[in-house]
């Protein structure tokens, strides 16, 4: 055998460098993943409605308002967990129901008009930041679609 040098070969430099790069990108995708996940409390699902009550005053006097969000995954925000099936049906309701169809009821009473609270819902999947106030908006008797959202809420009320 003779004794050749054998050629080194040198790695090319952009290649180890798009390697190093591609790899932290990946990195850091996951760990995002898995920290928005884990502080949110869902791992699988958007916000399906935003349920806020706005109105009357609060101890400092400024109004008083407090949001909970309900997710596809059946996580309530301040409520108990709602199962899948609730959450299928409870989307269908919302799917088939044109909430710009109700006209503002210029008699309505609504709680805040007297320190009380009103009921705000949000749709975000349909209406995006479109805001409903059930107590202001004229319902024909014959939809029963606010109140079956009404009572989802109320049935998974933690009080």
């Amino acid at each position: 055998m003779t004794n050749e040098k054998q050629k080194k070969v040198k790695p090319n430099k952009g290649i180890i460098i798009a390697i190093c790069l591609a790899s932290f990108v990946l990195v850091v995708l996951f760990v995002w993943l898995f920290a928005s996940s884990r502080f949110t409390g869902v791992a699988n699902g958007g916000i399906v409605m935003v349920v806020r009550y706005e109105g009357g005053l609060c101890p400092d006097n400024s109004m008083c308002s407090s949001e909970y969000k309900l997710y596809e995954n059946g996580v309530f925000d301040g409520h108990d967990r709602a199962s899948s099936q609730e959450i299928s049906e409870l989307q269908r309701v919302i799917d088939q129901t044109d909430f710009l169809q109700y006209d503002f009821d210029k008699n309505a009473v609504c709680q805040s008009y007297m320190d009380g609270q009103d009921l705000v819902l949000q749709f975000p999947d349909k209406y995006e930041n479109q805001s409903f106030r059930p107590c202001s908006l004229h319902i024909p008797a014959h939809d029963t679609s606010i109140q079956y959202i009404e009572d989802f809420i109320e049935s998974h009320s933690k009080d």
